[in-house]
């Protein structure tokens, strides 16, 4: 049924005397691996979150998860959205400190296991060591935790309640230039291989074959799963792919904002 739907939507085209619409068709053309920029994402079937912000009014706490999965995220203490914002963007989430955070409780959207995906998000913040951006640990060990560590970032990752057996942190990336400055930030994994990126500079993290452990926990974004260990920054157009690779080994072009939600 598809395949004759997309057979007649390209003879009407070509009829009409849309032939460079048919070619984009045929192509794909337009639709970057990135999933960013004004086209369709051939990859949003597999994101599994998407807190874009981009239509979000000045001041609100109400933040909607834009992806086909639609989660209930809820705001806490004092993060709300502003207008200091990424290029293509109007508003970003603004988390001042003070246990604020943005939380989505568990779901089996947020168990990696052992293929592949894209974690990635814009961020803006001051100089800071280990306060905690993405994360599903309350205490202990968890599943996965992101965090700012000075003029790097580092992550964390494991597949038990007991250490940090993928990555622990010892790997930092990046450099001072994502201080203050809109930074696009990306943690993925390509079948064994851990990969982490600031501005698209890529730095081989860790290597494993490992199932990563099915967390139990939310995921809490400005915060340790509402702990008290919440940092004071910006970040804009958070969005997870689940089963997907969106980047590889090679330095690469951040996708452009917004993010699509088709």
């Amino acid at each position: 049924m598809r395949a004759r739907l997309y057979v007649a939507a390209l003879a009407v085209l070509i009829l009409s005397g849309s032939v460079a619409l048919a070619q984009l068709l045929l192509t794909g053309a337009g639709q970057p691996v990135n999933g960013g920029g004004s086209t369709c994402d051939p990859n949003f079937s597999s994101v599994v979150l998407l807190l874009g912000n981009d239509n979000a009014a000045n001041g609100t706490t109400t933040f909607a998860d834009q992806s086909n999965s639609a989660h209930t995220l809820t705001s806490s203490g004092a993060a709300y959205s502003n207008l200091t914002a990424p290029a293509g963007m109007s508003t970003s989430i603004n988390v001042p400190g003070s246990n604020s955070y943005v939380k989505s409780a568990n779901s089996t959207d947020w168990q990696l296991g052992s293929g592949n995906f894209t974690i990635e998000f814009w961020i803006k913040i001051p100089n800071q060591t280990g306060l905690f951006l993405l994360n599903t640990l309350v205490s202990g060990v968890d599943e996965l935790m992101m965090e700012p560590n000075g003029s790097n970032f580092i992550q964390y990752a494991a597949t038990n309640t007991s250490t940090w057996d993928i990555e622990n942190g010892s790997t930092p990336y990046g450099s001072s230039a994502y201080q203050n400055t809109w930074t696009h930030i990306a943690f993925y994994r390509v079948g064994t291989q851990f990969y982490n990126s600031m501005g698209g500079s890529v730095t081989n993290t860790g290597t494993s074959s490992g199932t990563m452990l099915a967390t139990a926990n939310p995921l809490a974004m400005g915060d340790q799963a509402g702990a008290g260990s919440a940092f004071n920054g910006n970040f804009a157009s958070l969005r997870i792919t689940k089963g997907v690779a969106r980047y590889g080994s090679s330095n690469f072009t951040p996708p452009s904002l917004p993010l699509p939600h088709c």
